[in-house]
């Protein structure tokens, strides 16, 4: 009879393990994805993480349109001024756990690509009212975005708090950008701009 009970026990654990396994492969996608050369500062507040990456998948890979992705892309190595060709592993979140959001893991690397010093990059330093939000931070006369990377002004760093405070209602500060390293930007060109597509 203990022989029977143990037998059953172990086949309902199993049973259980196999369940749990299916509903996880329900959640779960593999695919390919690219990676952009540069990345967005995320909002201040913003909960997972701050930086967007800017990806492309499925049909939308080797074309214009670039998707900001808010988390955080587990096991990537990420560094400024390349492009990532990847594939990765989506998985969706327990639907019975509120505000939880995609976890995404590299499953391999397929490329890595340098792109050239010529290359430039154009990003959000700053949104005006009603949102007041600032992507940098300044300490002596020296920037940095909110997700840590140097920014070298130069003759742009007195235009920045100026710019920074005439923002008016639904405009952007947006800097146009070299790479110098993997932590390091050079800023080329500063302007105020209306709201981007789905940014109103």
């Amino acid at each position: 009879m203990k022989h029977v009970s143990k037998t059953l026990s172990i086949a309902v654990l199993l049973l259980v393990s196999v369940l749990l396994s299916c509903e996880d492969d329900d959640r779960t996608e593999v695919y390919r994805m690219r990676i952009n050369h540069f990345t967005q500062p995320a909002f201040p507040y913003y909960t997972n993480g701050n930086t967007f990456h800017f990806v492309q998948t499925g049909d939308d890979i080797g074309s214009n349109n670039w998707e900001m992705l808010g988390q955080t892309i587990h096991d990537l190595n990420y560094e400024l001024g390349y492009v990532y060709d990847i594939t990765v592993k989506r998985t969706d979140p327990d639907p019975d756990v509120a505000d939880a959001t995609p976890r995404y893991t590299v499953v391999s690397v397929i490329r890595q690509e340098k792109v050239t010093d010529d290359v430039t990059f154009t990003i959000t330093l700053a949104r005006g009212e009603p949102l007041t939000e600032s992507y940098v931070t300044e300490s002596a006369g020296t920037y940095e975005t909110v997700n840590g990377i140097n920014i070298l002004c130069e003759s742009f760093c007195s235009e920045i708090p100026d710019k920074l405070a005439s923002l008016q209602t639904n405009q952007l500060l947006r800097g146009t950008f070299r790479h110098v390293d993997g932590e390091t930007i050079s800023l080329v060109n500063l302007e105020i701009t209306g709201l981007l597509p789905n940014q109103d």
